[in-house]
């Protein structure tokens, strides 16, 4: 049984992310690939020929039924929700079915945003701020595939999640975006116009006396990126050859739950 160490949870606490390398099994992550597979041949993605994609995209764009494959659970092992469970700070109230995140080359798909893929209105957090928890809410990615740089995996800024937060009332992603304006990350990844050839990863900047720094959550098969709820993140083009294929899980704390209970 896997249960994290203090310096890990420690980083999470501190960077709003914390990678477990190779957690899911070679086996697990070679079984789901092939399922995965499976399901997008008989929509005419042939795996070994790329040059079918791009039609069979343009037939089959949302997929639906692949996103919520059932198999996915499979991820949520015991020594996973435990480590997630950790990470809350108490015994998670909830999780959520578990959605593949796949994201085609861009060649595929005809994204033609900046090298980044970035705009103003992908940035966003997954939960609000809510007040007197240590994380209401975490982010849980496995990596089935290798995902290299540049290669559509999600864009985080860290040390986000401990920007304005107030002890008696939640934030919503859109305060918080309004309150990083403030700061010069904040101007330039929220800039509307922004010029298509800016890639902001890597940069960083100390604001507020956190530091603040965009970084992209590459991976190889088997990891698990456990992120910080109220990390700001956004969505990224795929600039690589093959597939994203990184399954999304959250864990929900019970004063989460409560606060969407009280906000109805």
């Amino acid at each position: 049984m896997h249960e994290l160490t203090q310096d890990q949870v420690d980083e999470f606490q501190d960077r709003g992310y914390l990678r477990v390398p190779q957690q899911v099994p070679e086996e697990m992550c070679v079984a789901l690939r092939d399922q995965i597979w499976h399901r997008l041949e008989k929509r005419g993605f042939v795996r070994d020929q790329p040059d079918t994609w791009s039609e069979a995209y343009e037939n089959n764009s949302r997929l639906k039924e692949i996103r919520r494959l059932k198999c996915l659970g499979e991820l949520y092992t015991e020594d996973v929700k435990r480590m997630g469970f950790q990470l809350l700070g108490s015994r998670g109230a909830r999780d959520d079915r578990q959605m593949l995140l796949l994201t085609f080359p861009d060649e595929v798909t005809g994204y033609t945003q900046s090298p980044a893929g970035f705009t103003a209105q992908a940035w966003h957090t997954d939960c609000p701020r809510v007040p007197n928890v240590n994380a209401p809410g975490i982010i849980v990615l496995s990596y089935l595939d290798d995902v290299e740089a540049s290669g559509g995996g999600t864009v985080i800024v860290a040390g986000s999640h401990r920007i304005y937060t107030l002890k008696d009332h939640p934030i919503r992603s859109k305060q918080l975006k309004r309150y990083l304006r403030r700061s010069e990350l904040g101007k330039t990844i929220f800039e509307k116009a922004t010029n298509q050839t800016l890639d902001v990863r890597g940069r960083s900047e100390i604001f507020d006396d956190v530091l603040l720094e965009v970084v992209e959550l590459s991976g190889k098969a088997g990891d698990v990126i456990f992120v910080d709820g109220r990390t700001l993140h956004s969505i990224a083009s795929n600039q690589n050859t093959k597939p994203r294929l990184v399954a999304r899980g959250f864990f929900h704390s019970r004063e989460l739950l409560e606060h969407y209970q009280i906000s109805k």
